[in-house]
C-alpha cells in the first residue's frame, strides 16, 4: 500500500494524504477526510517505509513484527456521536503512533470492548481509553491489556492504577463562568452531566465564588451529546425560567 493508493481509495490528492499522516497538525484536512484516511490506514496496516525507519532508529526493534498493536476505546461514545474533543485527540494519537511505526490496530466503543478476549490479543499490545470508563469496563480492559493509558477531562479514581493524561475540565468551566459573570450575567444555567463531572463542579465552585445563586433549577442534567443538549435547551426555553446565560 502506497500514499497514492490510499489517496485513490479516499478520493483525495496524495498531498492531502501526506499532510494528514505526516504533519503534526491534527487539522491538516477536514474531520471527515481525516477519518476516511485514517480508516484506510488502519484497514490496510500501512506504515512508513520500513528501511528508512530502521536506518533512522538504528535498530531492528522498529520492525512492527516484533511489536504489539495499539487499541483505542471511545468510552464516551453515545450512539453514533463522538465528542469532537476526543476525535481531535484520536487524530493526534494516530499521527504519533504512525510516526513511530506503531499503527493503531482497532478503534472501538465501550460496547464493542465486551467482545475482547485476552487470548486473542498479543501480550505486547496496549490500549488507550478516551473518556470516562466505568469499573466493569475497566476490569475488562485490565484483563486484556498489560499496558493501559487513559485520556480525559475527569480523573479516574486512584484505585484504577493506570497512567492518566488529563485536561482540566474543572478549570475550563470556572474560566467560562468567570467570563460570563464579568459580562454581567448573574443567572447562569448549566446544561450537562453532573455525576463525577469536573466541569459541573467547576461551574458550581465559580458560581459560589462569585456569590451567585446555585438553585437546583439552574442545573439541567443532560447526556453529553448534541441531541441531549438540544432537548434540554428546548425544555429550558419552554419552561419560562429566567436566565441570562447558559454554560
Amino acid at each position: 500500500m502506497t500514499l497514492k493508493e490510499i489517496a485513490t481509495r479516499a478520493g483525495v490528492s496524495v498531498s492531502t494524504v501526506s499532510r494528514v499522516v505526516n504533519s503534526k497538525n491534527v487539522k491538516a484536512a477536514s474531520p471527515e477526510v481525516c477519518d476516511r484516511i485514517w480508516q484506510i490506514v488502519r484497514e490496510t496496516g500501512y506504515t512508513p517505509n520500513s528501511s528508512a525507519q530502521r536506518l533512522q532508529k538504528g535498530s531492528a526493534d522498529s520492525d512492527p513484527r516484533h511489536r504489539g498493536k495499539i487499541y483505542v476505546v471511545f468510552s464516551r461514545k453515545v450512539d453514533t456521536y463522538i465528542d469532537p474533543f476526543f476525535t481531535d485527540l484520536m487524530h493526534a494519537i494516530e499521527k504519533e503512533a504512525f510516526s513511530r511505526k506503531y499503527p493503531i490496530q482497532t478503534v472501538m466503543s465501550d460496547l464493542e470492548m465486551h467482545s475482547l478476549s485476552s487470548d486473542s490479543i498479543d501480550k505486547h499490545s496496549a490500549a488507550i481509553i478516551l473518556g470516562q470508563i466505568n469499573e466493569t469496563n475497566m476490569a475488562i480492559m485490565k484483563s486484556c491489556f498489560r499496558y493501559l493509558a487513559y485520556i480525559g477531562l475527569n480523573a479516574l479514581p486512584e484505585s484504577a492504577m493506570i497512567d492518566q493524561i488529563l485536561c482540566s475540565g474543572y478549570k475550563a468551566a470556572r474560566s467560562a463562568v468567570s467570563y460570563l459573570a464579568d459580562l454581567g450575567h448573574r443567572r447562569i444555567f448549566y446544561i450537562g452531566e453532573t455525576e463525577n463531572e469536573e466541569r459541573y463542579q467547576g461551574y458550581m465552585d465559580e458560581m459560589k465564588h462569585r456569590g451567585l445563586c446555585t438553585s437546583p433549577e439552574f442545573v439541567c442534567r443532560s447526556q453529553l451529546s448534541p441531541q441531549g443538549g438540544y432537548d434540554r435547551m428546548a425544555e429550558l426555553l419552554k419552561s419560562q425560567l429566567h436566565f441570562t446565560a447558559v454554560f
